[in-house]
């Protein structure tokens, strides 16, 4: 998204004068791997109960193997911007299927406490392989299970039906696939609320706003919580404050993310380069203002931007932006526009 772009571009202008971001430590290990019970993952609180896993198999996929009967199993997640049941995942996987020009035979369908389905799929050397899906929806996100095998072994149907039925799904809602990338991208902890603001960023980049606002909201509560207990330290905390404004912002929710910006100005009050980081918040405090009506309160946060700085790169960076910016459009006309810049040197 332009918007957003245009916000991690200050952000980007400030990242060589403040300090590095630390992380918090000490958080309880999460179970994932291999139990008597299954297969277990703690962080997207998921169980796939079997007893007669012959082996794992290392895919990008929550969780691939095979069991004693020969079916191979892969455990997937799909997420969405909007809730839906497990018919609707269901179907809308069948829509996408219906043009991808894969020849799916004997196709059944199914509801039970997940959505299904089966059918037989020919391989290039005539192996036809049976297939089936089942569908298990949590808030914005679905768990996948897809299991497979030969149609030559004997009861396959059974085997396969058997295989889809096993995944248990607990009340996790906040866990994302895109915190859990990230972590793992970084040898890091995806409960971190710093790994999942930016987990938050991305989903707000590539257009899924309802889990960009969940988990900025997540990430702002852990922060809270955390700095109360001492364990965030400040410059984090003033991070993910101005990573959610500029995900409300983006969105047009201005006023949720004027919530986030004046924490993310209170917090820039403790940094070793302070100033700037206020800048920032300031200048994006102007354009919510300003989109929002209160156009003497957008004057006044532009001003603080520009005048609450000595560093010359930062006063140059955000009066560009500024003068380019769409959302301050309204003030343009407005005679302190151009007088807040002439005494500026803009």
């Amino acid at each position: 998204m332009k918007r957003r772009t245009r916000a991690l571009l200050v952000v980007a202008s400030l990242a060589c004068a403040l300090p590095a971001l630390a992380e918090p430590r000490g958080l309880p290990p999460l179970k994932r791997g291999l139990g008597k019970a299954g297969f277990i993952d703690e962080y997207f609180g998921i169980l796939y109960a079997t007893n007669e896993l012959r082996s794992t198999i290392d895919t990008s996929f929550l969780f691939a193997g095979q069991l004693g009967s020969g079916a191979v199993v892969e455990i997937g997640l799909r997420e969405s911007n909007e809730v839906k049941d497990r018919e609707a995942w269901l179907d809308e996987t069948l829509k996408a299927w219906s043009n991808d020009g894969i020849d799916r035979k004997q196709m059944e369908k199914g509801l039970k406490t997940y959505a299904w389905v089966r059918f037989d799929q020919a391989e290039p050397d005539g192996t036809v392989i049976h297939h089936g899906y089942a569908f298990y929806p949590r808030g914005y996100q679905c768990f996948v299970v897809h299991a497979m095998l030969p149609r030559a072994t004997p009861a396959a149907s059974d085997i396969v039906t058997a295989a889809l039925g096993r995944l248990r799904v607990t009340d996790r809602r906040n866990s994302f696939r895109l915190a859990h990338v990230i972590a793992k991208e970084k040898g890091s902890d995806p409960r971190l609320p710093l790994i999942i603001s930016q987990a938050a960023s991305a989903y707000m980049e590539s257009g899924n706003a309802a889990l960009a606002f969940q988990a900025a909201g997540q990430a702002e509560r852990i922060a809270l919580r955390q700095q109360k207990t001492g364990t965030l330290d400040q410059r984090t905390a003033w991070q993910i404050a101005f990573d959610g404004g500029t995900i409300f912002a983006a969105a047009g929710k201005h006023t949720q993310a004027l919530t986030y910006l004046e924490r993310c100005a209170e917090l820039a009050s403790g940094l070793r380069d302070g100033a700037n980081a206020a800048a920032a918040c300031r200048y994006q405090m102007s354009r919510s203002l300003t989109q929002l009506g209160r156009i003497d309160g957008a004057f006044r946060a532009l001003a603080s931007a520009l005048f609450g700085t000595e560093d010359a790169k930062t006063i140059e960076f955000i009066t560009r932006q500024a003068l380019a910016e769409p959302d301050l459009a309204p003030l343009h006309a407005d005679g302190r526009w151009s007088r807040l810049f002439s005494q500026r040197g803009g």
